[in-house]
């Protein structure tokens, strides 16, 4: 079975929201920070998928790439097999419609056209789980669909960025930073830091408006059997139900009387009592 890095378009390689904006004409643009970022302009779930379902072939064969895509492209490419256990990168996109699907088939084409080939649609967000297993790995922007893309079996990596930075919970010394190495001047939106190393002193890209950068989060499915914990039960709650029950064994009394059981439980000023036959 081939072993697959499968990478997200939208919001990872190509600047949606900035082309939605400009369809539009958003004049006064407010910095986004959440998944359903339409929300900030009077747009409900539904009303916000209007929006975009209409949207013709040539909105989305002509979206702008993010800054760093080609050099992000070329960093997942040398490191694919070493980084990834990968033999070959496909793109995985969420499309929601047929014009979309085929914008985004001409986008891939333009931009990466050594990867025309490789272009993968869904009509929901959550089926790229169906490509989940032991030898596929995502890199998506939507925490939701990483958690269930390794929940069915498969490898995910949360590309940070300002609407999921308060999704993940990874300790930091996991998370995995690209050395960004080109920066673009014209957007004042991103700037370059320096990670603080003598040796090779590398930048990533990093939104001014957050303390985030564009890395990559191991997102990994909390391994919990316990029922108490999955169902949000506290250590406090679960030693005051065993305290409770601890007083009521303590106040329990049985008696035999000739071929009759007699059991009294004692809570308080009531008393409960059985008779077993």
């Amino acid at each position: 079975m081939e072993k697959i890095l499968y990478l997200d378009l939208d919001g990872v390689f190509v600047n949606f929201i900035e082309g939605w904006m400009n369809h539009h004409i958003i004049m006064d643009r407010k910095p986004v920070t959440k998944w359903n970022f339409g929300e900030d302009y009077g747009l409900d779930r539904e009303d916000f998928y209007k929006s975009i379902t209409s949207l013709p072939i040539s909105f989305w064969s002509n979206l702008k790439p993010l800054p760093w895509s080609r050099e992000l492209l070329a960093i997942l490419k040398m490191g694919l097999d070493r980084d990834f256990g990968a033999d070959k990168i496909m793109f995985l996109s969420h499309s929601v419609s047929e014009d979309c699907r085929i914008g985004k088939q001409l986008w891939v084409n333009k931009h990466f056209p050594d990867l025309g080939d490789s272009l993968i649609t869904v009509s929901d967000s959550r089926l790229k789980s169906k490509f989940a297993n032991k030898n596929s790995v995502l890199i998506d922007d939507k925490f939701e669909t990483c958690v269930e893309f390794v929940r069915c079996g498969g490898k995910a990596f949360l590309f940070a960025r300002p609407w999921n930075r308060f999704c993940n919970t990874c300790k930091e010394e996991d998370v995995w930073q690209f050395p960004f190495s080109m920066v673009d001047e014209s957007d004042d939106r991103y700037t370059e830091i320096f990670i603080s190393d003598p040796v090779s002193p590398q930048r990533v890209w990093h939104y001014n408006s957050d303390r985030w950068g564009a890395v990559l989060e191991p997102v990994r499915i909390r391994e919990d059997n316990d029922i108490l914990t999955r169902y949000g039960i506290t250590e406090e709650t679960v030693k005051g139900v065993t305290k409770i029950v601890d007083s009521i064994v303590k106040n329990v009394s049985v008696q035999e009387i000739g071929d009759e059981t007699f059991i009294t439980i004692h809570i308080k000023d009531i008393h409960f009592k059985f008779k077993k036959k």
